[in-house]
């Protein structure tokens, strides 16, 4: 299912969250290593449905940082909370 690789189970709340790796080349350009969101739910099978407009949002933020060739950093797309880019 897409956007299940994506989809982790917290240890201690049993709630899942969205959490993806920022490829090393784009790093300066995102300005993080990893994106991570809170799905906000306990159930895996919402958590993978909740993902996939999140993996599609970071297919899409990676895609623009390629075409800036890391030369300057991505907006943070609209609509997006101050949370979604960890530090």
């Amino acid at each position: 299912m897409l956007g299940a690789t994506y989809v982790k189970r917290h240890p201690r709340t049993g709630g899942y969250y969205f959490r993806r790796r920022v490829p090393d080349h784009l790093k300066p350009s995102i300005g993080t290593v990893e994106i991570i969101r809170s799905l906000a739910t306990k159930s895996l099978d919402e958590a993978k449905r909740l993902s996939r407009p999140l993996a599609d949002a970071t297919d899409a933020l990676f895609e623009e940082a390629e075409g800036l060739g890391g030369s300057e950093r991505v907006s943070q797309p609209e609509g997006w909370h101050s949370d979604f880019i960890t530090n």
